[in-house]
């Protein structure tokens, strides 16, 4: 059932609007204004003539409200007067039950017709309903509260008694009821959620209510505006008492019961009070569950009332004052509107949702166009919150879609392409093979599901109005065929109804033995399997399978009696076991290059089982032997000395591994020391004549198996293997055969001393066999030229002669019987093939032609002589020999044999000319018969390749949208080859050139694309290619540095740095490669006065699109400081400072000493600047400094002495003057 054609286009909108989550609990206020509700305002507003008796607007007339009445004049002919309802409810004896009436109320004041809009004032509107104005201001109408005072509403008259007639009613007009406030502390609930809601009802002031009153909750059936609506449906009428002070909560089995049953949608919630009559007179039944109680606009309705629970139910007094049927009453709805509405009302709507199911989902992974016969059927199982079952059989209806997680974007996949079955909360879905062959592809060529997720919408209709209460969605996916995949038939061998979910929920006990998983494996198509059992791995917590071993060697080792093959399906028996904190079990295949694996947890996750060990795991038969097993929980942290505890021999038949009690050794129940250990001892007896109970002959190796049973936590398993003796010997005359050669050799079989090594005699000749295994472990014996079984059974000396092993390997030669063997006393043979070289490398594809090749054949180094050499893979055409061609293809003439001279033969006239399509490369392959009577063809070492020429490109990367060249080197043999053809194609390159007589095909070419460019070779591809990338070179500099050293970064189009590219600077002419942080470094002066020079940088390397920048290099001139050398102290000084340009002004002079600076000026003149040189002790040097931005700074060193001494010279002075003065008088005397 996929959903009933009635429903499904009124959910389907539904569905993907519906969200699932549970809604945050938020408080909510509603308040109406008296403008909101308009009920009977307009249409119960008459008089009878028939227009309006109010000369006003009617929005302000609701109960409460002081209002100035004003009337249409011209309704009002006499005195008039103003008259407001009672209603009420009476018992009626005969009936037995209360029955509805209403009389009215004359308001003190007179409506004048003297005036053309009479008015009343200060009005105050105290009770809701009809009011009316008449004539008689003495004996107001009455509707079964007095029989004299009667009234017929249904034409809106009443019986005038002070006249004795029937009189019209001048005028009516309606109050309605004053709204109040509903807080709801949520408007939404999920269903069976376990949500709860808080009504508040508080007046509009906001104060709260303080008196009873009543709240109905209705449900919107069939989309009903509201509860007034006929289709709404009321669900519960509540009371609410003073005390509750407005205030009802609801949660728990209530809130259940509330919306269970009625379902999801939107419920409304009404709260009303009737001030007049009090609440206590009940007008509106009494508080309970569903029709016949409760307020709507309907109320006293004679043709809709029948609804509350059929006519009769309900009674309103005739004008006789007697209880007729609701048709016979003279209280007409269409007039008169809903008999005693509440004083005060107001409703909000509150919204249950659909939950969100529990869905599990099994066989959650399909194969496009596959059926479901490997896979098995997606099956989904729904639950509510709560774990029951729900009945989407019967309730449900189911949509597939296959798109994205975005809602909006799901595509519904058309229901003829897949099949769905029901039952109970139990759905099955498949492809349709009538339509399809499989998932998403119909027999049509239609594609109706792509690959990736399948969403599978549930919904669940329960109560049947197209609102579902429950709506999930879960996901299955299609996905292409692995190349290799393990697909799951059983993996608990029935241990569970769960065959597919990767869990083995509890050790079996022996009782459920044999355990089977079944598993297919599949190579990337429906009807494609593996079926190699040496492909086939499997390891971890099983018993024997703790080291791994493939399906081929665990079969053999249990007689091929644990691994079957029936219908692609794989079966395989073993014994799972407990781990610390739970068992696993992997299944490994690899085939054709690819591997796959899945694991199998054992012990679920109750981790039901035990973990059992022994001491000794293993022994030789015809030993007393002690066995100790221990029993530990699964936690690995408890022992158990309360174990029942069991050794078996393992029963090993076509039914699996089993443990039957003719296998039985021995038991203890409990006996256990306080760390779980149980001791057994193994008497020769039990190792021998036991056996024969369930194997019937005495052999070994057995497998003992000790099976541990703890109440309460499970079982467990552990082996002891029972060996047989190794004191059997082999030896053979000759260990190393020339594979093919006939050979005669001898095998000789002893007993050994075990402890010596030292032969000790002969075995017992009866049951005693020898078997060849190759290196993997296989049994070849009688294969590959090795004697047969029987001619290697049943002696301790044997002779043989002329043979002629064609499979070269490592050989065991291995002896046994019943309960001995010669493990770690075997003999080796080596089986070592000839090697074949040829003078000539290689051939070449479409070059070579009618060429001579030597073929030297030999043996560990030797030439071998004489003898035939097979050469696979070429064929004779007459003049000449070709190849390449397939032997497989035609065994009897696609080779050639060639006689052997001192191992050397000579093949004229071949010519390479074959290749298969779209191959580059072929082998020819060579076997040799020895000389030898006897001998056969055995396959050789070494091959010759058949092959299309070798290309080189340079480079080997280019980047996309920029010119490159590429140079194609060709050669064969290593040598270049000339006139070869050479195309390149890919990344919108297709091109041609010819090799040079360097070999060389030089390609110039603008990538249109990213990718990979193909050489081909004479249109053949030699598997070389040039790729195309989009990587680029980005150089960072800064666009202007001063001479010297300056560094440049290289990065890649994402900001990495790239080490290897090559930077080339025009300045230095320098090219140079970047380090691993992308850098390089240049240095250069600019010559002479030129302010500055330009130059670039132009970065390249191989599949980067190169980049260039320009970069100025600006001078630095140098300073000049002129100034004397020498000077004394206190001396002044006078500094020049000029440049490479000549004058230079601006320029900071300093004068230091040591590291004190001694004074600072700035030269701004040719004039220099001047420093007063300070005193010295001694002779010190100073050093000028001149500086300048954009100019070198100069160094300039002086030396200061210090100033001559005063005495002396003063002296010195003196006295040359007093020998002038001497000198002067002598002369005037």
């Amino acid at each position: 059932m996929k959903g009933e054609v009635n429903k499904a286009t009124a959910l389907l909108a539904t569905i993907l609007m519906m969200g699932s989550a549970l809604v945050t609990m938020t408080t909510v206020t509603v308040k109406a204004s008296p403008t909101d509700s308009t009920i009977g305002v307009n249409e119960w507003q008459s008089n009878y003539e028939g227009g309006e008796i109010l000369n006003m607007s009617t929005k302000n007339l609701y109960y409460g409200n002081t209002v100035d009445l004003k009337f249409n004049g011209s309704a009002i002919t006499d005195d008039s007067y103003l008259y407001k309802p009672n209603y009420g409810v009476k018992w009626d004896s005969t009936l037995g039950r209360y029955v509805y009436c209403v009389n009215w109320t004359l308001i003190d004041k007179t409506i004048s017709p003297a005036e053309p809009e009479p008015q009343l004032d200060n009005i105050l509107l105290d009770r809701a309903g009809l009011w009316l104005v008449i004539t008689d201001p003495q004996k107001p109408p009455s509707l079964g509260y007095n029989a004299n005072a009667k009234v017929n509403l249904s034409n809106m008259s009443y019986y005038d008694q002070s006249e004795g007639k029937w009189v019209n009613i001048t005028g009516w007009f309606w109050v309605n009821w004053t709204s109040w406030n509903i807080d709801l502390s949520t408007t939404e609930a999920t269903y069976d959620a376990n949500n709860s809601l808080t009504i508040t009802v508080t007046y509009s002031n906001g104060s709260k209510v303080i008196d009873p009153f009543w709240i109905d909750i209705w449900y919107l059936k069939n989309n009903a505006k509201d509860f007034n609506n006929r289709s709404a449906e009321l669900v519960y009428h509540k009371e609410v008492a003073a005390s509750d002070e407005g205030v009802w909560e609801i949660s728990g089995e209530f809130m259940y019961r509330l919306t269970h049953d009625t379902g999801a949608g939107v419920y409304q919630i009404v709260a009303y009070r009737d001030v007049n009559p009090g609440h206590s007179t009940n007008m509106y039944g009494s508080e309970g569950w569903g029709n016949g109680v409760g307020f709507n606009n309907t109320f006293g309705n004679e043709t809709i009332w029948s609804r509350f629970g059929g006519a009769g139910d309900r009674y309103i007094l005739n004008c006789s004052g007697k209880a007729n049927t609701l048709n016979e009453t003279t209280y007409d709805w269409d007039t008169c509107g809903p008999f005693d509405p509440p004083e005060y009302l107001a409703w909000k709507n509150f919204t249950v949702k659909a939950n969100e199911p529990t869905i599990e989902v099994r066989n959650e992974t399909q194969y496009y166009n596959f059926s479901c016969e490997i896979t098995g059927n997606v099956t989904l199982t729904v639950k509510d919150t709560a774990g029951h079952y729900i009945d989407v059989e019967h309730h449900g209806c189911i949509y597939l879609f296959n798109s994205s997680s975005n809602l909006k974007k799901w595509e519904p996949i058309d229901e003829q392409h897949y099949n769905v079955s029901i039952s109970d909360a139990n759905i099955t879905i498949g492809p349709n093979m009538t339509d399809s062959y499989g998932w998403g592809h119909n027999k049509s060529d239609i594609k109706w599901a792509g690959i990736g997720k399948i969403y599978v919408v549930v919904t669940v209709d329960l109560t049947g109005d197209n609102k579902p209460e429950w709506n999930g969605t879960a996901t299955f996916t299609i996905t292409s065929a692995p190349s290799l995949e393990i697909v799951w038939v059983d993996d608990d061998g029935g241990l569970s109804s769960n065959d597919k979910d990767g869990v083995i929920p509890r050790v079996p006990s022996n009782k459920s033995l044999p355990v089977w998983i079944k598993f297919y494996v599949i190579k990337g198509s429906e009807h494609s399997y593996e079926e190699n059992p040496e492909n086939i791995t499997i390891y971890g917590d099983a018993l024997f399978l703790e080291n791994g071993m493939t399906l081929k060697k665990y079969n053999e080792t249990f007689e091929g009696k644990v691994v079957k093959l029936e219908n692609h399906v794989w079966n395989v028996s073993i014994i799972p076991l407990m781990d610390v904190n739970g068992g696993e079990i992997t299944v490994k295949v690899k085939a054709k290059g690819h591997t796959t694996e899945k694991t199998i947890q054992v012990g679920g996750t109750k981790l039901n089982g035990t973990i059992v060990s022994v001491d000794p795991s293993d022994f030789v038969i015809g030993e007393n032997t002690t066995i100790k097993v221990t029993v530990t929980g699964p936690k690995g942290e408890v022992r158990y000395p309360n174990a029942n505890v069991y050794l078996f021999y393992l029963n090993i038949s076509d039914k699996g591994l089993q443990l039957t009690e003719d296998g039985l050794i021995n038991k203890t129940y409990g006996g256990g020391t306080s760390a779980g250990e149980y001791t057994f001892l193994l008497n020769t007896t039990q190792q021998t004549d036991n056996q024969t109970k369930i194997y019937g002959e005495i052999k070994a190796p057995r497998y003992i198996i000790a099976y541990a049973d703890v109440a309460n936590v499970g079982y467990g398993y552990a082996v002891v293997k029972m060996k047989p003796r190794t004191d059997l010997k082999v030896n053979v005359s000759k260990n190393t055969f020339m594979a093919g050669e006939a050979t005669d050799f001898w095998i000789n079989i002893s007993t050994v001393d075990l402890l010596t090594g030292n032969v000790s005699g002969k075995p017992d000749k009866k049951g005693l066999h020898i078997a060849i295994y190759n290196e993997t472990g296989e049994n070849v014996t009688g294969k590959f030229g090795w004697p047969s079984a029987v001619e290697l059974s049943g002696e301790t000396n044997i002779e043989l002669t002329g043979v002629a092993v064609n499979r070269s390997g490592t050989y065991t030669i291995y002896a046994y019987n019943d309960t001995h063997n010669s493990e770690g006393f075997n003999a080796t043979i080596q089986v070592i093939p000839v090697k074949v070289t040829c003078d000539l490398n290689e051939f070449i594809w479409n070059y070579d032609e009618n060429v001579t090749a030597t073929f030297t054949v030999t043996w560990q180094g030797n030439p071998v002589g004489n003898g035939t050499l097979r050469i696979y893979n070429i064929t004779s055409k007459g003049t000449y020999n070709s190849t390449w061609v397939n032997y497989s293809a035609s065994p009897t003439e696609n080779y050639i044999d060639l006689e052997l001279k001192n191992g050397v033969a000579i093949m004229y006239n071949i010519t390479a000319e074959n290749l298969p399509k779209n191959v580059g490369q072929m082998n020819i392959t060579f076997a040799y018969r020895p000389e030898k009577p006897g001998s056969k063809f055995a396959k050789a070492d070494g091959v010759v390749p058949v092959k299309v020429p070798d290309a080189t490109p340079t480079p080997d990367k280019v980047a996309v949208g920029q010119t490159a060249t590429v140079n194609v080197l060709v050669t064969g043999r290593g040598q270049p080859l000339s006139g070869i053809n050479v195309t390149l194609r890919g990344a919108g390159v297709r091109l041609n050139a010819t090799t040079g007589s360097d070999g060389i095909a030089t390609f110039s070419f603008l990538p249109g694309s990213t990718g990979k460019i193909g050489i081909f070779i004479e249109n053949r591809s030699t598997g070389v290619t040039i790729e195309v990338t989009a990587h680029r070179l980005e150089i960072e500099v800064p666009a202007s540095v001063t001479e010297g050293t300056f560094t440049v970064t290289v990065k890649d189009e994402k900001g990495e740095p790239v080490e290897g590219a090559y930077v080339k600077f025009t300045g230095t002419g320098e090219t140079k490669q970047t380090n691993s942080e992308g850098k390089v470094s240049f240095n250069i002066t600019i010559p002479g006065t030129m302010p500055y020079a330009t130059y670039r940088l132009i970065a390249t390397k191989p599949g980067y699109r190169s980049d260039e920048e320009i970069i100025t290099i600006a001078n630095v001139f140098n300073l000049y400081i002129t100034a004397p050398s020498k000077l004394s102290a206190g001396q002044k000084l006078t500094v020049k400072v000029t440049s490479d340009t000549g004058p230079v002004y601006g320029v900071t002079v300093t004068i230091k000493k040591g590291e004190e600076v001694i004074d600072t000026k700035t030269l701004t003149g040719p004039e220099g600047v001047t420093f007063t040189i300070p005193k010295v002790k001694e002779k010190t040097t100073f050093t000028i400094i001149a500086e300048k931005e954009g100019f070198k700074p100069a160094t300039y060193e002086i030396t200061v002495s210090p100033a001559g001494i005063p005495g002396f010279e003063l002296i010195t002075l003196l006295a040359a003057i007093g020998v002038a003065i001497i000198l002067l008088r002598k002369k005037k005397q």
